[in-house]
């Protein structure tokens, strides 16, 4: 599973701003989209636009 970095205010599909815990956690691409990632900390899952995130090299 490739490791990102969010955004300072990442937000997820619906707008919503991510919970602490996405950027307290490592954070992984669980599933890719045509225009969205499903992102997993391990606790939870959240969809997010591909400009949220920065895929960590």
């Amino acid at each position: 599973m490739q490791k990102v970095w969010l955004r300072p205010n990442a937000k997820d599909i619906n707008g919503i701003p991510l919970k602490l815990d996405f950027f307290n956690k490592d954070t992984y691409i669980f599933k890719k989209k045509k225009r969205t990632y499903i992102i997993s900390n391990g606790a939870s899952k959240a969809e997010v636009y591909h400009d949220q995130v920065k895929i960590f090299k």
